[in-house]
């Protein structure tokens, strides 16, 4: 039989054709589906995660001033069917209790073998949503303690937008654009100016009536396109605190990032999301507390409000924002100019000891055998400030007690154990020049121990009269009296460091607030270690997988602004998250089989009854005299 050898050729021309153009697809065409559900919980008196304002509690009368939810996007690569879940929540964090109740929950429900580093969990940090969910203890006090029906609702809530992110998948594209607020536009400002200017890396030193200038106004996008050709969800960065709902509100809010996925959702598709996430938010926020008056000025003719006061809550000014933020992102959705997204999908999740870290001598800033140490809160914090002059009430007394239990120890170290002496040297050293006031590891207060509390009469009277400053002290104080707090730590040591793969983009999670430079110069390490494998972009979302403070730079740690006195791990801690994350992402760019990675590594866990022994509690200011545990 003779064939004809033009039909044989034209045949083989067709297949490589129809190959590559299969293969073309699947690299650029992905499952994508959204989800969205109610995770608004109202209890009466409950307090409110934020602020840390003991008295800001839910009024069960009117519970909530906007819902808050929780909203997931699911990419999966059909080629492989290896999948992302970002899942997004109107809270203040993300907490352990809620990423391990959640990947319980799709385990049981959904892949028996899911791999938890496929998800990425991360919150809109709105300061009005229900607290009551870490197991570190500290973090809860202005609740008080832990609500583990509060923990099993929001998880309830987060796993049905799961779920229907998974059921709603169809093939799509992605890509990636770009815009920018107008300098004009008053969407957002820096809260430490003077901490920000000590960075050596800034392009300028920007003035005091120049906090808009001394931000990231830029907004990356990804947008998610349907077969049709449909823009449909989509997932924005853009860092800055949402606080026009303030510590007077007493009622659930998701204030400016909740409000603009809202009112963003009101223009899109039936059952398209659109997550407004996090980035580098830590010393940005939605109010010029440096310029108060020329702000209330400007803010009372934008609103038509001749009441409006930068301190006191402002719906209209959380909503206004809200639309803002949405109105950029819907129009940068449209633009034409960006790139698309292809390539396989990938991911990696570990955790790591943050409080036991020898930095690249790189992210070192000069020092020798750099490290980070024991998270420990400074008084910049517990009396912190935004304003100008960075003065506030009871920093003279958080000071002076620092510096005298300082000197106290310095008198004697000569005659304590060597190792103990050891911990504290390096301690005040890597922690220079904040003021210690509490230990999480160590549990201490200005270096009395908790564990003494039962034991020397001393101490409780010392921790007792210290609790008494204000409601948070002396739920500290309950929570010595009723053993809640002996397993453990009481702030986070442990932590999760997150990178995700989506073709030539990379999202990284970070488990903290972090500043504008600090940001900038981790997604330039990242950028760095990531590109010879493709990457083209990296993206961090901040406030990812559980919550651990802030992370700022060296220069502005030094400054201890507010912002310095919560970087719990001293002022190595970025250069420790750049070491870490340029380890992970040098493993990340090996086949899976030849990473070299510890997963042994986990938090720690607490047990029932210590955890129910802060579960529940009463308010103090509700209490009758005698029902504190004393």
């Amino acid at each position: 039989m003779k064939f004809n050898k033009r039909l044989i050729y034209t045949f083989i021309f067709y297949l490589y054709l129809t190959t590559f153009y299969i293969n073309a697809q699947s690299n650029t065409q992905y499952l994508v589906g959204y989800g969205k559900a109610d995770i608004t919980y109202i209890e009466d008196n409950l307090g409110l995660f934020g602020f840390g304002d003991y008295e800001q509690r839910i009024d069960v009368k009117n519970g909530f001033t906007s819902k808050i939810y929780s909203r997931t996007i699911a990419i999966k690569d059909p080629s492989t069917d290896k999948q992302i879940i970002y899942v997004h929540a109107d809270l203040g964090a993300i907490f352990h209790s809620l990423r391990t109740g959640l990947i319980a929950k799709i385990k049981e429900n959904l892949y028996p073998d899911f791999d938890e580093s496929s998800l990425m969990m991360t919150a809109s940090h709105t300061h009005c949503a229900a607290s009551g969910m870490s197991h570190y203890a500290l973090y809860m006090m202005s609740a008080p303690g832990y609500n583990p029906a509060l923990v099993d609702f929001t998880v309830n809530g987060m796993y049905k937008s799961v779920l229907q992110a998974i059921e709603s998948q169809e093939l799509s594209t992605i890509e990636i654009k770009e815009g920018k607020f107008e300098p004009y536009i008053p969407v957002a400002f820096n809260r430490a100016l003077k901490a920000y200017n000590k960075n050596k890396d800034i392009q300028k030193k920007y003035k005091r009536i120049e906090t808009h200038l001394a931000i990231n106004r830029n907004m990356p996008l990804m947008s998610f396109v349907d077969e049709s050709g449909n823009a449909r969800g989509f997932i924005n960065w853009f860092g800055v605190h949402p606080i026009e709902v303030g510590p007077d509100h007493d009622f659930v809010d998701g204030a400016s990032k909740g409000y603009a996925a809202q009112y963003a959702e009101d223009e899109m598709r039936e059952n398209d999301v659109a997550i407004f996430a996090q980035s580098g938010a830590g010393d940005v926020m939605t109010a010029d507390w440096h310029n108060p008056k020329s702000f209330e000025t400007e803010m009372r003719i934008v609103l038509e409000d001749s009441t409006y006061d930068h301190k006191l809550t402002s719906l209209k000014h959380a909503r206004w924002n809200g639309q803002i933020q949405a109105d950029k992102a819907l129009a940068i959705r449209n633009y034409t100019e960006g790139f698309k997204v292809q390539g396989e999908i990938d991911y990696e999740l570990i955790y790591v000891d943050v409080s036991d870290i020898e930095v690249d001598a790189m992210y070192a800033n000069g020092h020798k055998e750099a490290r980070t140490s024991s998270p420990i809160l400074g008084a910049p914090f517990l009396s912190g400030s935004f304003y100008w002059k960075n003065r506030a009430p009871g920093r003279g007394v958080l000071n002076l007690f620092s510096t005298t239990s300082k000197i106290v120890y310095r008198l004697r170290s000569p005659f304590v154990k060597s190792d103990f002496r050891s911990y504290r040297n390096d301690l005040f050293k890597n922690q220079y020049p904040k003021k210690l006031v509490i230990n999480g590891e160590e549990k201490s207060m200005f270096g009395v121990k908790f564990e003494n509390y039962h034991k020397k009469k001393f101490t409780k009277f010392f921790l007792t009269q210290s609790g008494k400053v204000d409601l948070v002290g002396e739920e500290i104080t309950r929570h010595l009296a009723l053993k809640a707090m002996e397993e453990h730590t009481i702030l986070p040591t442990i932590l999760p460091i997150q990178i995700i793969r989506i073709g030539n983009i990379a999202i990284a999670g970070l488990p903290t607030e972090i500043t504008t430079v600090a940001h900038n110069r981790l997604q330039a390490t990242l950028r760095e270690a990531l590109k010879s494998g493709g990457i083209d972009e990296v993206f961090i979302s901040s406030y990812a997988n559980e919550y651990a403070g802030y992370t700022t730079t060296y220069e502005e740690y030094r400054a201890q602004r507010y912002e310095g006195g919560h970087t719990l791990y001293g002022k190595h801690q970025l250069g420790a998250f750049q070491t870490e994350f340029k380890k992970l992402a040098a493993e990340f760019l090996k086949p899976k089989t030849e990473r070299q990675l510890n997963y042994d590594v986990r938090p720690p866990v607490f047990s029932e009854e210590e955890l129910n022994k802060r579960s529940y509690l009463i308010p103090l200011s509700k209490l009758d005299f005698g029902q504190n545990g004393n």
